[in-house]
């Protein structure tokens, strides 16, 4: 977004630096000064479980419209993996989604938005490139990850992501979990 909306737009964050996203709660005062924005920027796909204590019109979920991976299993509810942003063609998605809702809300610096959205796309096309590019020569396919957040790029290049933890990057580890991680390295 700050790329996108540059010198036209102020951002913030929500969630403070630090701070782990997957378990992020807004106070009531970070509530309320969500509510002045004018809009709200999300990530989307199940990340934010606090987003609808926010009330306000204008809350753009940048996964909309984006090809989601399930993270349950075929019996349960359907939970996506949130880590869209980790696949440079699934980031370009967002990209459109955030230049589009800035353009809606400032129509008149719409081709701004546009070529910084251009501009940004271009630089995820050249890093979609060079990965292609780099795995090329590369004989192995599999690499271990602390927690569940690379199913996209893995899924994009053709790689095997085994991890230490499922989707959220907290929990105890066990011994045999940790065993079977240092045997498969």
């Amino acid at each position: 977004t700050k790329v996108i909306g540059g010198s036209r737009v102020e951002v913030s964050s929500l969630v403070p630096i630090g701070i782990e996203p997957h378990d992020f709660d807004p106070t009531i005062r970070q509530i309320q000064n969500a509510e002045t924005a004018d809009l709200l920027i999300y990530n989307g796909a199940g990340l934010e479980k606090w987003i609808e204590k926010i009330n306000m019109k204008s809350k753009i979920d940048s996964s909309q419209n984006l090809s989601l991976l399930n993270s349950n299993g075929a019996d349960k509810p359907i939970m996506y993996d949130p880590h869209i942003w980790l696949d440079p063609v699934l980031a370009k998605g967002q990209v459109q989604n955030i230049r589009n809702a800035l353009m809606r809300a400032d129509p008149l610096n719409a081709n701004y938005y546009s070529e910084n959205a251009n501009k940004l796309i271009e630089k995820l096309d050249k890093l979609d490139h060079d990965i292609r590019s780099d795995l090329l020569d590369c004989k192995r396919h599999d690499f271990i990850s602390f927690h569940n957040a690379f199913s996209y790029f893995a899924k994009r290049y053709g790689l095997n992501q085994f991890n230490v933890y499922g989707l959220s990057p907290e929990g105890e580890i066990l011994p045999q979990r940790l065993q079977q991680i240092i045997q498969l390295a």
